[in-house]
């Protein structure tokens, strides 16, 4: 009976020590080796700093275990005051047509996580979060280049707008349904060939105008080439236009552009 319990005892201490070892996805067939390193870099280091927001996070991009990504995002809820924020910045920008890793992972698990962030006592509501956010948008338009009547190019912002319209309106609608997942396919389709279109399109208006500034065009249409191009899911063509998007986009741009890349495969 001694024996049999000593055997128990060291199964479950085994099993103890293999649930604290480091969990790192195999990489998937699709997944480019350049895209599968940078993740599990990134990975490491969260482990490393114990940021279970970010392991979740990289797990996620990696397609890995539900478990895992499931246990570390209600280990960075219980543990990691700036967890909320940090889920309410991904709403936003699923809000804004931008579907990161996480967020497409496991919509479901996501937005159990945003309910329960939304349900803490004296924590910053989604709502809040969105006022907030938007209080300093338009503070950062504030202090942006205004239009300048002596460059202003009216044929470029007719094109602009347009595109912008095309890059933006299904996403929004897309959003806003609760399809299944079949679905969700057919209409991605829709906006990839969309998203062919307007790539098409701001290659020709940036090989006729350059990158167009907001001095001629407004600091919204400005943008447009950016949002244009990192809905691309080719890394070619992120790679190819990444070096003319820093030179004309601000550092939180790139911060999401870059991050989309690293969860980005196909």
């Amino acid at each position: 009976m001694k024996n049999i319990l000593i055997i128990i005892l060291g199964m479950l201490l085994q099993i103890s020590c293999i649930d604290r070892q480091p969990y790192y996805p195999e990489q998937q067939p699709d997944m480019p080796d350049e895209i599968y390193s940078m993740c599990i870099s990134k990975l490491k280091n969260a482990y490393e700093k114990e940021s279970y927001y970010s392991i979740a996070f990289y797990v996620a991009s990696l397609k890995g275990s539900h478990e895992v990504v499931a246990a570390n995002l209600e280990k960075a809820f219980n543990t990691d005051s700036s967890f909320c924020n940090a889920i309410y910045d991904l709403q936003n920008t699923a809000d804004e047509g931008f579907f990161q890793s996480l967020y497409r992972y496991d919509t479901l698990l996501f937005k159990s996580f945003l309910t329960k962030c939304d349900e803490r006592k004296n924590q910053t509501t989604y709502a809040d979060y969105k006022i907030a956010y938007q209080s300093r948008t338009e503070e950062i338009k504030r202090q942006q280049p205004q239009i300048d009547p002596n460059k202003v190019n009216y044929p470029l912002i007719a094109e602009l707008t347009r595109i912008r319209s095309d890059d933006q309106d299904l996403r929004m609608k897309l959003n806003g349904m609760n399809l299944k997942e079949e679905d969700m396919l057919k209409w991605q389709k829709s906006q990839d060939s969309l998203d062919s279109v307007n790539l098409e399109k701001i290659k020709s208006i940036l090989h006729e105008y350059g990158y167009p500034k907001p001095e001629s065009v407004g600091y919204e249409l400005s943008k447009v080439p950016f949002f244009v191009i990192h809905h691309q899911s080719s890394l070619e063509v992120r790679a190819k236009y990444r070096p003319i998007l820093e030179e004309n986009c601000d550092g939180a741009l790139m911060v999401v552009f870059d991050k989309r890349t690293a969860s980005l495969y196909k």
